[in-house]
């Protein structure tokens, strides 16, 4: 092997990508739970958009990271990814949705 080939952990799981899929996970529950609870309604789907911005992160720092180190989990990064792209988009409708319906009533 030459000195720029990254060891083979392929067996070991990265867990910045691990950390990026829960984080996705959780992004996308957030605003449906501030339908519930009226008081939280703007704050809970900001702190998921930020979950969902946190998450895009850690999938950037993990994949930088599995290419030096040759760790696992580069398929559990990207489900990450696509959880938090799909979170944030979630918690943008029901922001709009509860401006428009403030605005209405």
């Amino acid at each position: 092997m030459g000195e720029n080939t990254p060891p083979d952990n392929s067996s070991v799981t990265n867990g910045k990508a691990l950390g990026s899929l829960i984080l996705g996970i959780l992004s996308i529950p957030l605003p449906f739970f501030g339908l519930f609870f009226d008081i939280f309604s703007f704050v809970l789907p900001l702190c998921g958009i930020a979950l969902g911005i946190f998450s895009i992160v850690l999938y950037r720092k993990a994949i930088v990271e599995m290419a030096w180190t040759g760790e696992g989990g580069r398929s559990i990064a990207i489900a990450g990814l696509n959880f938090s792209i799909v979170g944030i988009f979630i918690q943008l409708l029901m922001i709009l949705g509860v401006i428009m319906f403030r605005s209405i009533f």
